[in-house]
């Protein structure tokens, strides 16, 4: 039995077992942390989630793999420790940021598989149901807010002296890294779109067929002739049996199953165009459906427009003496940034750091005097102009340019001092047994 489990947990121990053997392995403990109890089922679907979310499969090298459990196991006694503290400061969490974190995390993890068949197959490859995943989320979003309060508690007894900054660079006075030049800007950004008179156009065309199928044209042999989504129109726009969590456009699937059975939607939006659809079949939470879509994608007119427009604003700015920070709050499509007139972080050429900055920023910024404004151009999110705030040559870290970014590079260390020491003190305070083989 005990080389059994031990198999399992070797190669991931993908599925569940379901014979008399499962109720073993259920009741197994792995691990004692005070009061509380770590089962091998609770590995066993920790250790399966950690899999989902990386794509690991029993091809996984076997070292990786008894990494990941052993990783996993520690994990879960540092959380039950520090979990168990955060209950002693009677701290805790409200359960609604609880359920909007769980929504946004299964529905990134679903985006991840591509499709949800390709989701529920991967669920069902590693034993886990649609029950057991959300409520394993749930349980670890819900501690894992509750550690970031128990965090902030600690980081607000943290302060940082200018006693420790000259330490910090006395002791690495020979390491200090080269920090590449920086560049602190504002934006504006507007998304591509298409202009109402096409979008118009496009509208009016999808009427004009709809109208034609209700005066007996066949939907199928108009959808041949006129749909642009190439995955279903030689088909005649049919989509076989799909569910509301089937991973279509939320709008569509919102307009499909209102419809009865041979009914005809009106004319709907989607992110992927204008859409009429019809009901072909119901079958209890399924339906089948056709569809005849017009693709909406801005053209060289529509981003002209957006050019242009960005163009009067930057006029407006540099001319006429509007200042940008109220321009970008009151024009600009960036949620993160339009309410701080724009203004974002600072950003670096350097790849691969916090601070890495969209190339084309920084080849427009490079381009500018402090204080001034770019003619607009187009990066992969949309069309900008930018305003460079403050700039920074490439130069050794030193605390009279880099006096914040010492302070945090201390306090972080001063974080992770504590934290370590807080975990160690806990372990030495709690009984733990560790029991797995």
């Amino acid at each position: 039995m005990r080389k059994f489990i031990s198999f399992l947990l070797i190669i991931g121990a993908i599925v569940f077992m379901k014979s008399v053997w499962a109720a073993d392995v259920l009741e197994t403990i792995v691990a004692v942390v005070g009061d509380d109890v770590i089962l091998l089922s609770e590995l066993q679907k920790q250790v399966n989630s950690q899999m989902l979310a990386r794509n690991m499969n029993m091809n996984t090298p076997r070292n990786v793999l008894l990494k990941l459990r052993d990783d996993t196991l520690e994990g879960m006694i540092d959380d039950r420790l520090l979990v168990m503290k955060a209950e002693r400061d009677s701290l805790e969490v409200d359960e609604r940021d609880v359920d909007l974190e769980l929504k946004n995390s299964l529905s990134q993890l679903r985006q991840r598989y591509g499709s949800e068949e390709a989701y529920q197959k991967g669920l069902e490859e590693y034993g886990l149901s649609e029950v057991q995943i959300r409520r394993m989320y749930a349980d670890a979003i819900r501690n894992n807010f509750l550690l970031d309060q128990l965090r902030m508690m600690m980081s607000h007894h943290i302060s940082v002296t200018p006693q420790d900054m000259e330490k910090w660079i006395s002791a690495n006075s020979d390491s200090l890294p080269e920090i590449p030049e920086r560049f602190k800007i504002s934006h504006i950004l507007l998304y591509p779109q298409v202009s109402l008179e096409r979008k118009k156009a496009a509208t009016d065309t999808l009427k004009s067929i709809r109208e034609r199928i209700m005066n007996g044209e066949d939907f199928g042999e108009l959808a041949k002739e006129y749909s642009q989504d190439p995955g279903t129109a030689k088909d005649g726009g049919f989509i076989d049996w799909f569910t509301r969590s089937s991973g279509y456009d939320p709008d569509f699937t919102t307009a499909a199953f209102s419809l009865a059975k041979g009914e005809i939607s009106d004319v709907i939006e989607t992110t992927h165009g204008l859409h009429i659809i019809k009901c072909e079949d119901i079958r209890g939470d399924e339906i089948q459906a056709r569809h005849i879509m017009i693709v909406l994608m801005p053209n060289d007119n529509d981003n002209q427009a957006l050019i242009d427009r960005l163009s009067k604003m930057r006029t407006n700015v540099v001319e006429n003496g509007e200042l940008f920070e109220d321009v970008a709050k009151k024009y600009s499509e960036d949620e993160t940034s339009r309410e701080l007139g724009g203004k974002i972080n600072w950003i670096t050429s350097a790849q691969g750091t916090q601070e890495s900055g969209i190339p084309s920023f920084i080849e427009h910024a490079r381009e500018l005097e402090k204080g001034g404004v770019s003619t607009p151009f187009q990066s992969q999110y949309g069309f900008h102009i930018i305003k460079l705030d403050d700039y920074q040559p490439t130069h050794v870290l030193n605390i009279v340019d880099d006096r914040t970014m010492i302070e945090n590079l201390i306090r972080q260390q001063k974080f992770i001092d504590e934290y370590n020491r807080l975990l160690l003190e806990l372990r030495q305070q709690t009984y733990i047994d560790k029991r797995l083989n």
